[in-house]
């Protein structure tokens, strides 16, 4: 006969939740707030003294789980935390016993520790009323909650007053409150949610410890945060990002963020909020008003029956009148408010941000006013003459005070030319971050174009570049960085031939020191000889010079052959460098407007800045001659007084760099690893950085074609270029056909003499290479100068292909398209990327790395696959018979996805 036990009755009969965990610091907190409202059942090892006096505590042990099945009470809810693999020996029984009362469940994992379940998290999922927490790093007052890495930040922070990274400041953190963490387990398990099982119990924002600080700035303002160089140790931690994927493509779901019920990570730390106090002394409900019985017996008030005043219609009618009065009332000042809000959207659009601040304050002050009938109101019912989007009172609050604060952070970042304090300057940094999330939270509930236009998702990627702004800006010490100037109308892997170089350097926020030099000065004085690849050494010259110093596909290679032979050639070191094509420069004319240039008599704008500095400063030109210096200090020196006649040009500036950044005309490269890391992970670093997390069950394809104009003319001006990529799918393997077309058929063309590398995964082997429909024959390339140097050396006899399979495979040859003609290149390979271990069901994922200084170009990607599959998904195609055509323009790199299912 089975052993079964009961869970004693006492007078007022109680729900059972049964609790699981031995070491998580919130279950004292949560025994605490729950155990007079429920009886706990408590599966640990040993019971809790806070809650083992209690009638309505009970504790079982581990190894006594199986006994659950035999309960014949009917459990309500269950609360697991999976601390380690010890818990699997009762995790079993226990979700048994739980499915088979129909029990809530809610099921809490560290997020550092997720990898050790994701077994039970698919294999549970998909079951009825079941939930799954990912918990993040809990902070608060106690020593079960100061171990953490934030916990230890915010200690430093609040009792030191100053932070020291030393280049680990984007380590990862996931924080989250003793008291948020409590409601986000009482919102998901005795809440009615029905549409998502899988939560993340910490603040979408902050994600890194940099970022951490910047918002503890804000609660802390003589917060001190200093950066000194590192060891050199690169932090492994996986972002937030790389996290969120991972479980995406483990699990197939998407967990949800709870910060709309949170405080958020600044009021948990910096708070008065009686509600917080409420909740951290374990209180189920904020009591809102006293009872008779709570008043003393000499202080209650007595009444006696009197006669009326008014009669009842009057009273009636008393009542009707006043009410549509205050309905009205309400109404106009709601309008006002909504015209404000209007106003301000005008004044943002024209970045007049005093006038916009001016008209939300206008509404602020409205919104308080009325704040006592709107609550009311809403109590009473809605009104139908207001838009459903201001229908909810704290959101529209919400939102005027960030759009004050928008508004005062553009305004200071207006006056960013004049230099800022430290303090001004992190402090702004902090509020932009905090903008941007909590935008993003307001986003389904507020609808206006203000947010769309100035909080938006292209900017959320500069927000941890804005957070290494301090140090790039030389607020610690000086910077000092090597400005490249590109002319991409004659293309360079890198975007450019280098006509001319800069020097810049940064104090304390302001631009100290600038100078401009024609390249040719610089590489005059190298006296060291350093070995150029082969295709310079053979095409160009024996000598590596500064001009041509960007021949690797890796921007950031290139930059360090440029720094070196900058200091070689001036004795100087630098902290970065920075390369700006003339399509930057086009762009930033177009902006700021029409540009007078002295002694040239030409206003140059965005139609004429290209082809007035090709001919300028490349025309008839020789080495020693001073004009093309002349003439960029001169521009710069015009496009710097514009700059400072109109702070809103400030503004228009770095708008026009978020969009520079990823179509590769300006890049980036420094020397300190922790700045270069978020130009990396954010693909502004002109290098072949692949974003993508890995799972088995995908194939992950590269590809890219990089030209590089060998023939010292500008023949670039003239052409353009059109790109397709087919994949054929077949017997577990995949072959490619790259097609790159040339089209150089203007009348004023010149012979493009290039060099052009084809990029795809690694162990990737070259086929066919066929110029205009005609099949090449392939030779392996001469690339040892000795043999090509020598006086009797003749290239052999077909075309000469370069291979180097160093991470990625490159296939690299030299051709020309005459002028006035189009080419056509195709090259086929069978491709190196890995097939999927699952065939049922796969995504076949596409990189598409976009080169440095080209303009949009046509983008054709053809998908071929065998009989027997079908495509589940894919976005903006055309099917085909047994293919998937994708047609778009290629502005920056780009990820293509097509998942394909077995039929």
């Amino acid at each position: 006969m089975p052993e079964t036990f009961n869970i004693e009755e006492h007078t007022k009969k109680k729900p059972i939740l049964l609790l699981c965990g031995n070491s998580n610091p919130l279950i004292p907190v949560l025994l605490e707030r729950l155990r007079d409202d429920f009886k706990i059942a408590h599966v640990c090892e040993s019971s809790q003294e806070a809650a083992s006096s209690s009638e309505n505590y009970y504790r079982i042990l581990p190894d006594s789980s199986y006994l659950l099945n035999n309960l014949e009470d009917e459990i309500e809810y269950g609360l697991i935390f999976l601390e380690d693999q010890k818990d699997r020996k009762y995790i079993a029984h226990v979700l048994s016993k739980l499915k088979k009362d129909n029990a809530k469940i809610l099921i809490l994992i560290d997020i550092g520790l997720r990898e050790l379940f994701y077994d039970i998290l698919l294999e549970w999922k998909k079951e009825h009323n079941l939930f799954f927490g990912f918990l993040g790093d809990v902070f608060g007052e106690g020593p079960s909650f100061s171990t953490s890495n934030i916990a230890k930040i915010i200690r430093n922070a609040t009792k030191n007053k100053k932070i020291i990274f030393s280049g680990n400041d984007l380590t990862p953190v996931f924080p989250i409150s003793v008291a948020d963490a409590i409601t986000g387990i009482h919102h998901i398990l005795f809440g009615s949610r029905k549409n998502n099982n899988f939560f993340y119990l910490f603040y979408s924002h902050p994600q890194t410890v940099i970022s951490a600080a910047h918002l503890l700035k804000r609660v802390e303002s003589d917060l001190s945060i200093d950066f000194q160089e590192g060891n050199g140790e690169k932090d492994t931690s996986k972002s937030f990002s790389e996290i969120d994927e991972e479980i995406s493509s483990k699990l197939v779901v998407k967990p949800q963020f709870l910060d709309k019920y949170f405080l958020g990570f600044e009021k948990s730390i910096n708070t008065k909020d009686q509600n917080l106090a409420y909740r951290q002394a374990g209180q189920t409900t904020i009591p809102l008003e006293t009872s008779d019985a709570d008043i003393p017996k000499n202080e209650k008030i007595h009444s006696s029956r009197k006669t009326p005043i008014f009669s009842k219609k009057k009273l009636l009618f008393i009542f009707i009148f006043s009410f549509f009065v205050f309905i009205i009332i309400h109404i106009i000042a709601m309008a006002a408010v909504i015209f404000e809000f209007k106003n301000a959207s005008s004044a943002f659009e024209k970045n007049d941000f005093s006038a916009a601040k001016k008209s939300i304050s206008s509404a602020r002050t409205l919104l308080s006013i009325i704040k006592p009938g709107i609550l009311l109101l809403g109590k009473l019912g809605t009104i139908p003459i207001i838009d459903a989007e201001y229908s909810k009172f704290k959101n529209i609050t919400d939102a005027s005070d960030l759009l004050i604060l928008a508004s005062d952070n553009l305004n200071t970042i207006q006056k960013v030319g004049s230099g800022l304090d430290a303090k001004t300057f992190s402090q702004t940094i902090a509020n932009i971050s905090f903008l941007y999330f909590e935008v993003e939270k307001l986003r389904t509930v507020i609808n206006t174009k203000i947010f769309d236009n100035y909080i938006n998702e292209k900017y959320s990627r500069l927000i941890s570049i804005g957070e290494q702004a301090l140090q790039i800006l030389g607020y610690d010490r000086d910077k000092t960085y090597l400005l490249l100037f590109q002319n991409n109308g004659e293309l360079r892997p890198n975007g450019g031939f280098i006509g001319s170089i800069g020097e810049a350097t940064f104090s304390k926020g302001k631009l100290s020191k600038f100078s401009i030099e024609d390249v040719y000065t610089g590489d005059g004085q190298l006296k060291a000889h350093v070995e150029p690849p082969y295709i310079v050494r053979r095409y160009l010259q024996k000598h590596l010079y500064l001009r041509d110093s960007n021949f690797s596909l890796d921007f950031e290679n290139s930059a360090s052959t440029a720094a070196l032979l900058y200091n070689l050639e001036t004795g100087k070191k630098v902290d970065g460098v920075i390369a700006i094509d003339f399509e930057a420069v086009r762009r930033l004319i177009k902006i700021l407007g029409p540009i007078d240039i002295a002694g040239y008599q030409k206003k140059l704008d965005e139609n004429n800045t290209f082809e007035f500095l090709q001919d300028t400063i490349d025309k008839d030109f020789f080495p020693g001659t001073s004009k093309k210096k002349e003439l960029l200090t001169s521009l710069f020196n015009k496009l710097s007084l514009r700059l400072e006649e109109n702070p809103n040009n400030i503004y228009k500036t770095g708008q026009l760099v978020t969009e520079l950044l990823p179509t590769k005309h300006i890049l980036f490269a420094f020397n300190t690893t922790s700045i270069q890391k978020v130009f990396q992970v954010n693909s502004f670093s002109g290098g072949f950085y692949d974003p993508r997390i890995k799972n088995d069950n995908t194939v992950y394809d590269t590809f890219s074609v990089n030209e590089a104009n060998i023939g010292v003319n500008k023949a670039n001006i003239s052409l353009s270029r059109k790109v397709e990529y087919d994949v054929y799918f077949s017997d577990n393997k995949i072959n490619s056909k790259a097609t790159l077309l040339i089209l150089n058929s203007k009348p004023s063309s010149k012979d493009y003499l290039f060099y052009a590398r084809f990029i795809s995964p690694p162990q990737s082997g070259l086929q066919d290479i066929f110029l205009d429909g005609k099949k090449q024959t392939i030779t392996p390339a001469i690339t040892d100068f000795r043999i090509y140097e020598s006086k009797n050396f003749k290239p052999p006899d077909g075309l000469e292909v370069d291979r180097e399979g160093d991470g990625l495979q490159k296939f690299g040859f030299v051709t020309t398209t005459k002028k006035q003609t189009d080419q056509k290149i195709d090259v086929t390979y069978k491709n190196g990327a890995e097939m999927p271990k699952n065939l049922s069901l796969f995504t076949y994922s596409l990189l598409v790395v976009k080169q440095p200084g080209t303009e949009d170009y046509p983008f054709v990607l053809r998908f071929h696959y065998p009989q027997g599959y079908a495509p589940q998904e894919v976005e903006n195609a055309t099917l085909a018979e047994n293919m998937i055509i994708i047609e778009d323009t290629l502005i920056q790199d780009k990820e293509y996805k097509i998942k394909l299912i077995k039929r």
